[in-house]
């Protein structure tokens, strides 16, 4: 993986703090020694960086699942089509 923090440069930090949200910010500042907004938003950028990396791990998660249950239901229903069945519709 190797995911380092690297942030905007020292000019461009006050445009970009200024730009994101207080709020969001705010447990990044609370973690940078003295409040510092390069190191909290380069602890931003890691945390950005560190979601995306598990975004693929989800993803995939999701359509291992997904397929999954594809089979189980095509097994049950006997068809392929399951999504199709009147019981799956809402009717007997």
């Amino acid at each position: 993986m190797g995911v380092v923090p690297v942030a905007p440069g020292p000019v461009a930090v006050p445009g970009v703090m200024a730009s994101i949200a207080t709020e969001r910010l705010r447990r990044f500042r609370a973690t940078a020694p003295g409040g510092n907004n390069a190191t909290a938003m380069a602890l931003y950028t890691l945390d950005a960086d560190l979601a995306a990396e598990f975004y693929s791990l989800f993803r995939a998660g999701e359509v291992l699942l997904r397929e999954t249950i594809h089979r189980a239901m095509s097994r049950a229903f006997a068809t392929p089509n399951w999504p199709g069945h009147p019981v799956c519709q809402g009717s007997s």
